[in-house]
């Protein structure tokens, strides 16, 4: 179940090298997600990415115990085909971000170097939601994404945060899943508690 973010999180398995060899490995969240199905895997190894620096992990281990965390999915539905997530989307009303309104959906709060929201947590059963469609110039797109980059606060009267379960596009947007660029579609996306186990 999700889980109190001041609980602790996650379990050590003293596993040896043969039996964590056995799980599918994935090299980031963009990596998992093109494989990431309503079936499974049920469990993954993530050898680097966001979830692997959120959770302390060390890239180069390949020996010793390891640990592994229950994890949240993101389902987003509307796209071509089967698409699902533990890092981010970003729906954009242009292809570039810094020429028209964005939101960002995210269960880690960080991709691909930009941190939208220090609140989130992979196992809480929601996700995080920044929300700048509307309201802002071209020179507060800049900055906004300068602060992602760089962490700072980007508290904005013209910019929403919250926390929710279920996300529905109004209008067709363009499509980006931890990064990788899915198309124009009006989407819905929705959490998925407890989704996978991943092993670092």
């Amino acid at each position: 179940m999700p889980i109190d973010k001041s609980a602790p999180w996650g379990e050590e398995l003293p596993l040896p090298d043969s039996t964590r060899e056995t799980l599918p490995r994935f090299r980031d969240e963009r990596a998992l997600s093109k494989m990431l199905t309503a079936s499974g895997p049920s469990e993954v190894r993530l050898t680097g990415g966001e979830f692997l620096i959120l959770t302390g992990g060390q890239a180069t281990k390949v020996s010793g115990p390891s640990r592994r965390y229950p994890c949240d999915a993101l389902e987003i539905r509307g796209l071509d085909s089967e698409t699902w997530t533990i890092g981010t989307v970003e729906l954009r009303r242009r292809r570039r971000r810094l020429f028209g309104g964005f939101v960002v959906l995210s269960n880690l709060g960080v991709c691909r170097g930009e941190r939208y929201s220090a609140r989130a947590h992979p196992n809480d059963g929601k996700f995080e939601v920044v929300d700048a469609l509307n309201s802002l110039s071209w020179r507060e797109r800049l900055v906004l994404s300068h602060r992602f980059t760089s962490g700072a606060d980007f508290s904005h009267p013209h910019i929403r945060q919250k926390q929710v379960t279920m996300y529905q596009s109004q209008a067709p947007l363009h499509v980006f899943v931890d990064g990788s660029y899915r198309g124009k579609r009006a989407v819905e996306i929705e959490i998925r508690p407890d989704f996978l186990w991943i092993q670092v």
